[in-house]
């Protein structure tokens, strides 16, 4: 008889002791005692057990399986292999029906199968239990921590090191981190500030230089892997995967946004999202616990322009709408569930250009018969969008939705009232520092070297002083903004007068410079189905309260949805 052997632990710990050659040697000796010849051997080091997803050798003993490559596959107990019991039941399953049998180590062989069913299955929700116990001890003593202010483990953010319960800028890229935050606070976006970094750029007058990425660098601190010899019980290493050495939109955004609502910032955040439950052993909801320990890494006068530089662009910076490439709605598609993309197309006749606004999916765009869903005119179905958005406000708790929307406004006019202070202050200590540079500047008794470096030093006070009247400039602006996109929302909410005109100029750019937060804050996802030749239909996910108020806050925040 074939046999395969299958192997795991779930511990990094683990592997610094016999767990693994145990296993080992027990499985080989059932094998050659039950004479059947070994002739695979699968090892999930440092796996969980409450899911098979992230198992690369589980997952290649199920191929081995299919293929029909053995007969027999063996076990140490139901815990090695499963603590979800669903999957374990789905595992049993699909080896009954490739026709191989599972042995686990200490079972009877030849007892009746309805008892060895009822065994297997005690012993498989007697590990869920034990699983979802451990999850609960860990998740207690993780909110301990989190509302102690203190680390959570996990490696250092970039540009800081571990030090004790906390966080401490690292000499070798604290200096790059803060270039990005000032980068950012300058105005700059995203992708510019990335483009410099991976062209280099030049810290205290050293020649310009590619900072290491973080990925990269994490890489270089450490490019090995630990894991044990099954058959000597060792520690070898094994070279970890190289990542690619340069710099990526998304690591910058995240530095920014850490800086300003992150542990940059000495703020920590926790229990966001819950993996396995989502109550606690008492039967209570979790919830997440944000804590401002008072340990920013970054500079407070920094921070202020970092998070003045992210609100404008996330609300208020307007960027010029073209009528012809504009569109409401972002769609997926029901049949294949590819995007949905605005697309426009021109017909000459008769010396006359007809253009003709339609949404067409991406799929059947990109690669013709993937996919059958017909081009739709977007007038037709924006104005039905639109209409029943306007009836589900209309029929839904509008009263507590609009003092909802007033208490949000609120909060982010106090936010930056509190950034344009944060600016004026900062001004004022840069124009005192630029007035005393100036009265240095006036003596007669200075050596050209310090002349030159007064210059240079009043040159860079200059600009900082500039950068930051832009941005109070920007905030001013943006409160404007805030009450006027406010306004617009209720008004289209909540005035029929309004809501017509909106139907009837729903091609009008304007009309839809003025819709799109609405809508934006109002649907988590629209699908479009066909129902048949003559008939679609659009599939509206609506986000809940407290999700349209975020949805209005943040626009890259989804929300919850119902």
């Amino acid at each position: 008889m074939r046999t395969a052997l299958y192997i795991r632990f779930s511990s990094e710990k683990q592997k610094q002791g016999s767990s693994l050659r145990d296993q080992l040697q027990r499985l080989q000796m059932d094998a050659q005692l039950a004479g059947e010849e070994v002739v695979e051997t699968f090892i999930d080091q440092a796996q969980s057990g409450t899911s098979v997803k992230h198992r690369k050798e589980y997952q290649r003993l199920m191929e081995f399986v299919q293929a029909g490559h053995c007969d027999i596959v063996r076990l140490e107990s139901v815990d090695r292999g499963h603590r979800n019991d669903g999957e374990r039941r789905d595992f049993e399953a699909a080896l009954k029906s490739a026709k191989v049998e599972i042995i686990y180590s200490g079972e009877t062989r030849g007892q009746a199968p309805e008892q060895r069913t009822f065994n297997r299955s005690i012993k498989g929700i007697v590990a869920e239990l034990e699983s979802g116990q451990i999850s609960q001890r860990t998740y207690d003593r993780q909110l301990y921590r989190a509302k102690q202010g203190r680390r959570r483990g996990g490696s250092a953010p970039y540009g800081t090191l571990i030090d004790g319960q906390w966080y401490r800028p690292d000499p070798e890229t604290y200096p790059t981190l803060i270039w990005i935050l000032e980068q950012r606070a300058s105005g700059h976006g995203y992708q510019r500030i990335t483009n410099m970094l991976n062209h280099g750029i030049s810290l205290n007058g050293e020649p310009p230089a590619v900072p290491v990425p973080p990925g990269h660098l994490a890489w270089l601190r450490n490019p090995w892997i630990e894991r044990q010899d099954p058959l000597t019980g060792d520690i070898v290493q094994l070279p970890r995967p190289c990542p690619r050495a340069n710099w990526n939109t998304s690591t910058v955004r995240n530095l920014c946004r850490d800086a300003i609502n992150g542990v940059l910032a000495g703020i920590v955040h926790w229990g966001r999202e819950s993996r396995k439950f989502t109550e606690d052993r008492y039967g209570q909801p979790k919830q997440e616990v944000v804590v401002d320990t008072g340990k920013a890494l970054v500079p407070p006068d920094l921070t202020a322009r970092v998070r003045a530089t992210e609100l404008a662009h996330q609300h208020f910076i307007d960027r010029p709408l073209r009528p012809r490439s504009t569109f409401l709605l972002r769609l997926r598609c029901g049949l294949c569930g590819g995007a949905i993309c605005g697309a426009t197309s021109s017909n000459h006749r008769h010396d006359k250009v007809y253009r003709y606004r339609t949404y067409i999916c991406i799929g059947r765009q990109l690669n013709a018969g993937s996919c059958t869903l017909p081009g739709l005119r977007v007038p037709k179905i924006d104005r039905a969008i639109v209409k029943a958005l306007i009836d589900y406000t209309a029929s839904s708790a509008y009263r507590e939705m609009q003092t909802s929307l007033n208490q949000s406004i609120s909060r982010y006019r106090d936010e930056l009232t509190a950034t344009i202070a944060t600016l004026t202050e900062t001004i004022s200590d840069l124009e005192a520092d630029q007035s005393r540079s100036l009265d240095i500047l006036l003596r007669t008794d200075l050596t050209s070297t310090v002349l030159e470096a007064l210059n240079h030093r009043l040159n860079g006070v200059a600009g900082r002083i500039a950068d930051a009247r832009q941005q109070r400039d920007t905030v001013q602006a943006g409160i404007a903004a805030l009450d006027q996109r406010a306004r617009t929302i209720r008004d289209i909410l909540g005035d029929s007068a309004i809501q017509a005109d909106a139907l009837d100029r729903i091609e009008d750019v304007d009309i839809i410079k003025a819709l799109q937060p609405a809508v934006a804050a109002l649907v988590a996802e629209a699908t479009l189905h066909q129902i048949d030749k003559r008939t679609m239909q659009v599939a509206l996910k609506i986000r809940t309260l407290d999700g349209i108020i975020r949805g209005f806050g943040q626009s890259t925040d989804r929300g919850s949805s119902r």
